[in-house]
């Protein structure tokens, strides 16, 4: 399947930006007028990791998102059938960077599948 023909999974979620600790948090904030970021988000599902790229997008008012603080947000992943039939509002999930977990997010409605 070609990149343009890839299907979609859109949701609104809150995202919580966790502060920098020794293990996990992030130092500096995410500048949110770039455009585009796309960490990893982790879903665990029967004592197993499951890992999808979803694309971020934050509020058009919001200039940057600073660790400790949290934004609701709309995160586009590609269609897997395994992520499609788990998602469910209430759901929460761990955002990483590498190997480090910067954020917390709870899926709060599907917008689009």
């Amino acid at each position: 399947m070609d990149r343009d023909q890839a299907k979609s999974t859109t949701v609104t979620a809150f995202m919580e930006l966790l502060p920098w600790s020794k293990n996990d948090g992030r130092r500096t904030p995410v500048d949110c007028c770039a455009g585009y970021y796309r960490p990893d988000h982790q879903f665990s599902w029967m004592q197993e990791d499951w890992m999808f790229i979803g694309q971020v997008t934050f509020p058009k008012c919001l200039q940057k998102l600073e660790p400790g603080y949290s934004a609701e947000v709309i995160i586009t992943f590609i269609s897997y059938p395994e992520l499609d039939e788990k998602l469910k509002p209430g759901l929460t999930w761990r955002i990483k960077e590498g190997n480090r977990t910067v954020a917390r997010a709870t899926l709060l409605k599907i917008i689009e599948m």
